[in-house]
């Protein structure tokens, strides 16, 4: 499924009353394919000001076993600094998993979340990928619901999100390609230095 065009998400209810932390979201659920496919993936770009609302990529399972949370963006709300990006999981009952991703900077941003065939799930950040759980270690055995959320301090924050996809061939590059494609950029860079 690919939508184009921009979705604006307010933020419009307290996290827990009296709190002061605000999310909005917007959800939907798989269908039976999505579910059933060993190589699903999800993707979206959000636009980020680099501070105040956050937009993340997200999904759970809650029914049957095997339940829990997992995302990729800027959610202050996870236990990691409001001003970094984070992909974060949470196996419903166990341990919270935060991991820092480095500080965020305003402009458009591309996240995505994908299965391997063997159970592996890879979240990346604008075309790098930046970390794979073993299929053990984040606990949904399929997506369930996909998000699209911000979190911010007040009942009228927005993200804007755009270019959103999904389908069930999630594909990981091979590790030769990365680095053929590294290679071929520099020699981009090295030939353009060259004329200059």
């Amino acid at each position: 499924m690919n939508v184009d065009g921009n979705l604006e998400l307010t933020t419009s209810h307290e996290t827990y009353p009296g709190s002061g932390d605000y999310v909005g979201q917007t959800y939907y659920t798989t269908d039976n394919a999505f579910r059933s496919s060993s190589t699903p993936y999800v993707k979206v770009t959000f636009t980020d000001s680099g501070s105040g609302v956050g937009p993340y990529l997200a999904f759970d399972k809650e029914t049957g076993f095997n339940n829990g949370w997992a995302e990729i963006g800027a959610n202050p709300l996870n236990d990691v600094t409001e001003d970094h990006y984070s992909i974060y999981w949470d196996n419903f009952g166990g341990a919270y998993h935060p991991v820092d991703l480095g500080a965020r900077t305003a402009g458009d941003h591309t996240v995505q979340i994908g299965r391997r065939s063997d159970g592996t799930l890879d979240f990346w950040f604008d075309g790098s990928l930046k970390y794979s759980s073993d299929f053990n270690v984040i606990n949904p055995s399929y997506m369930e619901y996909v998000y699209l959320a911000a979190a911010g301090t007040s009942a009228s924050d927005v993200a804007t999100f755009k270019n959103f996809e999904s389908g069930t061939n999630y594909v990981v590059p091979e590790p030769s390609t990365i680095t053929l494609l590294g290679i071929g950029a520099a020699a981009l860079l090295m030939r353009r230095r060259r004329r200059a």
